[in-house]
Parts: C-alpha cells; structure tokens; sequence
C-alpha cells in the first residue's frame, strides 16, 4: 500500500472515531464513554484512539474544534456578517446536535468542562472579540455569541418548527439584521416580527 493510500485510510479512521466519539460522547456524557466503546463503535483495536488522539481527553478536544473557519468568516469584515454568520450554521453538518449536547453535559462534567470552556473562548469568543471595532468588544460578542448558541440549540436540539431546515424568511432577517447592528456596533433594537 502506498502512503498516500495510508494517509488516506489514517484520515478516515480519525474521522469516524471523531464521528463515533462524538455521538456516544453526545448521549452519555464523557465520563460514561469508555475508549473501548468508541473504538468498538468504529471496529478498530482501542490502542488506535489513543495513538491517534494521546488520550480520552484530547479525542473529546478534537470533537469540539469546529468545523468552520470562524477566524476567516470574522475577518471578512462587516459587511454581510449576519448572512455569513447564518449561512455557516445552516450549511454545518448533521451532527451539530451532538456537538450541542457535548458542550452541554460537558458543563456539569468536572474534568471536560473546564476544556469546552477554553475551546469555545480560543476558537469563537477570542476571534470574534478580535474582529470587532469600536467600543465594548468584548460586551458585543458575548451578545452575537448569546443569538448564535441560540439559534443553534433551537434548530439542532430543541427544534422549533420555524428554525427547522431553512428557517422563516422573517426569523432569518430579524437575526441577520441583530448580528449586523451588534457586529457593527450598534444597538440590537427590539421589534416585532410580522408573524407574530
């Protein structure tokens, strides 16, 4: 076998035990998930999750990282951010509702929430607070973190019938507009959709 093909079938593998992990990690929260469980679930020998990842604990890493080049979609700027921003969430794939219920049973975990706190600060909250201009930084991405993680639990885990595949035309806007005016500085005015 070529080491192109190795490569390839080492890709593979690292993806489905991230996929595997992922689900199990998702359903019965990380200190209930065993490596041989994961590795079962894959049908490899469980020596491989830890050659691949070093360790339970940085497989769990390599499940929150997301899959979305936040940094870049930040750096593009102002202009369009709401309908960039939205346009990554909708376009992510089907296995956004574990990664939900990952950060949320990784909360009441003492030894992994300590980790899904860092990851979301390093690789969302720290590049989004970086992109903005103006005055409170900081403040403004908390709120456009606050609107995003919402969105997100209620079209992935709670799924609200209006968020459901492409949400409602109004939905969209309203919260395009509310990312833009918190992203540009400004003040997300409340107002009152058409449909309600």
């Amino acid at each position: 076998m070529c080491a192109t093909s190795r490569s390839r079938d080492a890709q593979a593998t690292r993806a489905a035990m991230v996929q595997a992990a992922q689900r199990l990690f998702s359903e019965r929260g990380y200190a209930q998930t065993g490596v041989r469980e994961i590795a079962a679930e894959v049908g490899v020998d469980a020596a491989l999750v830890n050659r691949y990842f070093g360790s339970k604990r940085q497989l769990f890493e390599a499940c929150l990282i997301p899959r979305v080049d936040l940094p870049a979609l930040f750096a593009k700027g102002a202009q369009g951010f709401g309908e960039r921003m939205l346009g990554a969430l909708l376009d992510k794939p089907s296995d956004d509702p574990n990664l939900m219920m990952m950060l949320l049973l990784a909360g009441r975990d003492a030894e992994v929430g300590s980790v899904a706190a860092e990851l979301y600060e390093r690789h969302f909250l720290q590049p989004l607070t970086q992109s903005l201009q103006g005055k409170h930084r900081r403040q403004r991405a908390t709120l456009i973190a606050l609107l995003i993680t919402g969105f997100w639990m209620h079209r992935s885990v709670l799924v609200l019938p209006e968020l459901r595949g492409s949400p409602d035309l109004t939905v969209r806007r309203w919260l395009g507009e509310s990312l833009d005016a918190l992203y540009q500085g400004g003040i997300v005015q409340p107002r009152v959709c058409s449909f309600l």
